[in-house]
């Protein structure tokens, strides 16, 4: 066997298995070993796939190549890897168990994400330093005594996962810098908020305004079953904004030490005065902003130390 695998018997080596000979894994376990590996939702996985192999890239020092076809993991440079993840905790738990396995010392998680806070609009950045959850999963991989007795500020004060600190703000760093010319730096009365209007490099006539939120979400496992009186519970303990993998990720991360954090494009909102739910899951902004993150994280920063 290639790994201790705590005597279970549905682990994922014996999962490769079936499709790798036992030279070929611990071949990938020594290129992904100690290594960052961007998780990054399917949708979004997929644009990003296609921009590095679209004509119109002229990003012409970068090598985007599969190393291991069965999860999509490809690598960018062969420094940094990257494959999808799918949506909804249970589902999520396939790729992070085998990025575990593959021995990755720190997992980016980059998605979609709601608002419920009235100054983060479509299109903005949210990073996380950790999220409230009704979830039992982080429990489980954490050995959390799971106690329920009705929702309350204590529940979700109680079911809280925090992001790795210092992981954060080396990501938050990097999107406030590097290559992009910063027009303008605001900081607001708003918590957390930074505010850059930056002028592309390559098109020095489009400006766009990034808004970079940082702050606490809700990780909900019911999507269809959020009430009014939850959300304003998540208000009252600071969660601005909403999904449905981060807390999976970051209990999971936490019960095998590895490092973990989030970036979430905000898709859509809920505006409670109005009892609206705004979506733009097929809106050109918010290309526009993971096509911001790819080239600050990952074009200008292959050789970031994260």
């Amino acid at each position: 066997m290639v790994k201790n695998q705590n005597n279970h018997l549905i682990t994922p080596y014996y999962f490769l298995k079936h499709f790798y000979s036992d030279e070929q894994i611990k071949n990938f376990i020594h290129i992904f070993n100690n290594k960052t590996i961007f998780l990054i939702y399917s949708p979004l996985f997929k644009q990003f796939i296609n921009y590095f192999l679209s004509s119109s890239s002229s990003e012409s020092n970068i090598k985007i190549k599969i190393v291991e076809k069965l999860n999509k993991i490809y690598s960018l440079n062969d420094n940094i890897f990257f494959a999808p993840y799918k949506l909804g905790s249970s589902a999520t738990l396939e790729i992070l168990e085998i990025s575990s396995f593959y021995c990755f010392k720190n997992i980016i998680q980059i998605g979609y994400a709601g608002s419920f806070f009235e100054e983060i609009n479509i299109g903005d950045i949210f990073i996380s330093e950790g999220a409230f959850t009704d979830s039992i999963i982080p429990n489980v991989y954490t050995n959390k005594p799971l106690n329920f007795d009705g929702l309350n500020e204590f529940y979700f004060i109680d079911n809280f996962y925090e992001t790795d600190k210092e992981l954060t703000e080396k990501i938050l760093n990097v999107l406030g810098n590097i290559n992009i010319t910063i027009n303008k730096l605001n900081n607001t009365n708003l918590n957390n908020l930074k505010t850059f209007e930056f002028t592309n490099s390559t098109n020095q006539n489009n400006k766009e305004n990034i808004n970079i939120f940082k702050g606490k979400h809700f990780s909900t496992e019911f999507i269809f079953k959020e009430t009014l009186e939850k959300f304003h519970l998540l208000e009252k303990c600071g969660a601005k904004t909403v999904e449905m993998e981060g807390a999976t990720f970051f209990g999971f991360c936490k019960s095998k030490n590895i490092k973990t954090t989030s970036i979430y494009i905000i898709s859509d909102k809920i505006e409670f005065n109005k009892k609206n739910w705004l979506q733009a899951w097929d809106s050109n902004k918010l290309k526009e902003s993971f096509y911001f993150i790819i080239k600050k994280l990952l074009i200008y920063n292959l050789n970031l130390s994260i």
